[in-house]
């Protein structure tokens, strides 16, 4: 073999130890990547976390349901539970009825909501409901609250322990510890308030029919103008 063959091929000997180690350099330095960290979720029993959505349906009467919320969680039992609640049916007309409330839960198809954390019930006619827990059920169209409640409707404002709205026959039930002001320009403060002009009215018990606009109070009934 001559010598510049030799040469030549001590010299592709050294190229391709030199390419060798520099490819071992670059794999040994290839890190692998960490793993991401897992999906933070508030409640680990949900199956499915989602953002703000909204739904709109109409429900066996016809009406338009539409359903908002912040923040949903589904669980493997079809219920889910949402945050930041709106509820609104729209009848025919252009009549509305509205619950908003801090926390729900909503039964199977929505068929039912229990909500809770300044619950407001307010229809487009006037009615305004304040609670602090209240459940609806579609089966019935009925508004059940049992603990206090503060409401008004046009002039008349007053409060209660219990409370049934019946969306079918526009009947509110006011359960128990009734204490309402009829008629008179009363201002809404902390209190029902005290004026002069006021029909201040006490019972166990009362029923208002909104359709007649008409209030019938049952139980150890006082009644007084303004003040007692």
């Amino acid at each position: 073999m001559r010598q510049w063959q030799r040469i030549l091929r001590a010299a592709v000997g050294l190229l391709a130890l030199a390419l060798a180690v520099t490819v071992g350099v670059r794999l040994r330095d290839r890190r692998t990547p960490d793993p991401a960290p897992p999906v933070a979720t508030s409640d680990p029993a949900a199956v499915v976390e989602s953002a703000s959505g909204r739904t709109v349906r109409l429900n066996r009467d016809r009406e338009e349901v539409r359903l908002e919320y912040q923040r949903l969680t589904t669980y493997a039992d079809g219920t889910s539970r949402m945050f930041g609640v709106t509820i609104v049916t729209e009848r025919a007309g252009g009549r509305t009825f509205t619950i908003t409330g801090d926390e729900g839960r909503a039964g199977d198809k929505e068929s039912s909501f229990d909500l809770k954390g300044h619950v407001h019930i307010s229809s487009s006619d006037g009615m305004d409901v304040q609670t602090d827990a209240a459940s609806y059920a579609e089966q019935d169209g009925i508004v059940r609250s049992a603990g206090p409640v503060e409401f008004s409707q046009g002039q008349t404002r007053g409060r209660a322990t219990g409370f049934t709205y019946n969306k079918t026959t526009d009947v509110i039930s006011l359960l128990a510890d009734v204490d309402v002001y009829l008629a008179g320009a009363a201002k809404k403060t902390d209190r029902p308030s005290a004026d002069a002009e006021a029909l201040h009215v006490t019972s166990r018990s009362a029923e208002y029919q909104r359709m007649v606009h008409v209030v019938r109070f049952e139980g150890e009934v006082q009644a007084a103008r303004g003040s007692r």
